[in-house]
């Protein structure tokens, strides 16, 4: 299964969530349904992990497996259009947080994406 990353900016801060399953932050996405492309899956797994609406500004990424445990990631950089932020039931916790103040729970390599895409460099793993 192919997976959709999305990375929010607003104000200088980054959108991410805590994961219900382990007590990491992400960012917001999650597995490509059968049937959905990677845009339309990003837009649904932000509503469903955040409460936001979001519309794609532009992909930036395309992360493939270096061994079993990963799976082909899209990731696309949007921009919320409407929505309240609100817990869900596939976030425990959800906020923005400065580039530089990142929470000290941040799954790996998250942390060089974002960074990355606010520079404004496409790339690929």
């Amino acid at each position: 299964m192919e997976a959709a990353v999305a990375v929010i900016f607003q104000q200088g801060r980054v959108l991410l969530i805590q994961r219900r399953d382990i007590p990491v932050w992400v960012l917001p996405g999650g597995g490509i349904e059968p049937g959905e492309t990677p845009e339309q899956a990003i837009v649904r797994e932000v509503l469903e992990e955040t409460g936001y609406s979001v519309k794609i500004k532009r992909k930036v990424a395309a992360y493939e497996p270096v061994n079993w445990m990963t799976k082909p990631t899209h990731f696309f950089e949007c921009e919320i259009l409407s929505g309240e932020m609100k817990i869900t039931a596939e976030s425990k916790g959800i906020d923005f947080f400065a580039i530089d103040k990142l929470p000290k729970l941040i799954a790996p390599p998250y942390a060089g994406w974002i960074l990355l895409t606010k520079l404004g460099i496409h790339w690929n793993s």
